[in-house]
């Protein structure tokens, strides 16, 4: 940092992102990846020798799709990271031993936790601070005591908004983000001493220490969204950008009787529903507040309609003539998954809890009435608008209620999302993966492609289109006081 003087750390044959410093050391922890063969590792690379580069010490292997967030104990021995649980769907936080190769849990999974987040170890070594996260509830600030092996809660923000930035000011002393306050708490009275306020826009999601009154930071917009396609499953590598903006675009569906494509879009600075095709795009809707949230876009059977889900309420689009109606029914309903039937006259969802009970409601009759007891994760229509539950047993027809198991290496949780195109089936784990295969297969055909993914969907020509996630560059600011 004085003469801002870098080096580029390069792994000879893996992809490799940088995740923390070891505690108390000139060294970096780093996730190496070579997703084509399924290979994942913690290494650690040792900079004291700047700007000579380093050679990589392999700290563990891991699992680039569930494991992250790591911290280094100053002995470089003890591991920490969190990890996701396939059976409870959420995170848990490990200790592993790089002598013995073994590990156990310190924050073990539960049905109710997204997890924790963030693990950071105090400078004498004596405590570990991370985050809990909640669906629907406020970042927890939790301190883990190696001496008593006692965990307790230390702060619970005040704002709903996530954060990721946490670090310690010294061995006694933690620093967070509440949204737009920087506070300061001692760890042994769980007091908060100091409280201050943030400048306007200034929204730190990752912070560093530098002194009691200095620190670095970077904001939240790490990530672009926006869409690619892909003409032939095999070329994943030549995915190339469709309906391209500056603004987060979500949740592509493809009308194929019209040949045109409906997103959620911030292009306009609120999120809005579009449409786009050959001669460009159109917006749909026009909403006015700029809290406006938009997610779950399903286009109906009959591809006259479009159902969204807008503040925790569903809302349905007629998308020629621009009418929207609620559906009161579902209203602030905490929704796992929600598709269209068959017909277009009805609605299927899953509700979070229930025992993910797949549900119809009947726009006609008005009836609710329980479809599938079965444990499903998420719902999704082929192309023709056949309704199918992704559950853990495989694929559940809900109209015949016949089962398609999956491929021995599709595994179905909370990540993985669907879509079936005449005697296909195509799956994506949302991070790098695609995969498709038939009724029956005991191994699907995998593309691998070179960013993440957010949503997708499949047009009667076997196009792929998808929601890409792509790191972009940011800066590194520094706030003083």
């Amino acid at each position: 940092m004085a003469d801002k003087q870098e080096i580029t750390l390069i792994h000879p044959t893996m992809m490799i992102s940088a995740l923390a410093w070891q505690n108390q050391q000139h060294s970096i922890i780093v996730q190496a990846v070579d997703i084509s063969l399924g290979k994942c590792e913690f290494l650690l690379a040792d900079v004291s020798g700047f700007t000579v580069r380093s050679d990589f010490t392999h700290l563990s292997d891991c699992n680039y799709q569930t494991d992250g967030y790591v911290a280094l104990d100053k002995q470089g021995r003890y591991l920490y990271y969190t990890s996701s649980n396939n059976e409870l769907k959420t995170k848990a936080l490990l200790k592993y031993d790089t002598e013995t190769k073994t590990s156990h849990a310190l924050v073990p999974a539960r049905p109710d936790l997204f997890g924790p987040s963030m693990p950071k170890l105090s400078q004498d070594g004596k405590w570990l601070a991370y985050l809990i996260f909640e669906k629907n509830k406020r970042v927890q600030v939790f301190l883990h005591s190696f001496e008593t092996l006692e965990s307790k809660r230390l702060y619970q923000n005040k704002s709903a908004t996530y954060s990721f930035a946490l670090d310690w000011v010294d061995a006694k002393t933690l620093r967070f983000i509440d949204y737009d306050q920087i506070v300061t708490i001692d760890i042994n009275s769980s007091s908060v001493v100091e409280r201050l306020s943030l400048p306007d826009f200034v929204f730190p999601y990752y912070i560093s220490h530098r002194s009691k009154t200095d620190l670095y930071y970077t904001t939240g917009n790490t990530q672009h969204y926006g869409f690619k396609q892909v003409d032939d499953f095999g070329r994943g590598h030549d995915a190339y950008s469709i309906y391209e903006s500056k603004h987060h675009s979500y949740f592509i569906q493809y009308d194929n009787q019209r040949q045109q494509s409906y997103f959620i879009s911030k292009r306009s600075g609120i999120p809005q529903v579009w449409y786009g095709n050959k001669l460009g795009v159109k917006q749909l809707t026009h909403f006015e507040d700029k809290a406006t949230a938009l997610s779950k876009l399903k286009l109906s059977p009959n591809s006259n309609h479009l159902l969204f889900e807008r503040n925790n309420r569903i809302e349905i689009l007629n998308v020629e003539s621009g009418k929207l109606r609620s559906v009161d029914f579902l209203a602030n309903k905490e929704l796992l998954s929600i598709i269209w039937g068959e017909n277009s006259n009805t609605l299927l969802y899953v509700e979070k809890g229930d025992d993910a009970r797949v549900k119809r409601y009947d726009f006609i009759t008005e009836e609710h009435q329980t479809i599938l007891s079965v444990n499903s994760l998420s719902l999704f229509n082929s192309n023709n608008g056949v309704p199918y539950a992704a559950t853990d047993k495989g694929l559940v027809n809900l109209d015949t209620k016949e089962l398609v198991t999956l491929p021995d290496n599709v595994i179905v949780d909370l990540n993985m999302r669907f879509n079936s195109v005449d005697d296909y089936f195509y799956a994506t784990d949302r991070i790098k993966t695609v995969y498709r295969f038939k009724a029956g297969d005991k191994e699907a055909d995998v593309s691998k492609l070179n960013f993440n993914i957010h949503s997708m969907d499949i047009t009667n020509k076997h196009q792929i289109l998808l929601g890409s996630r792509i790191m972009k560059d940011i800066n590194i600011e520094r706030i003083w006081w």
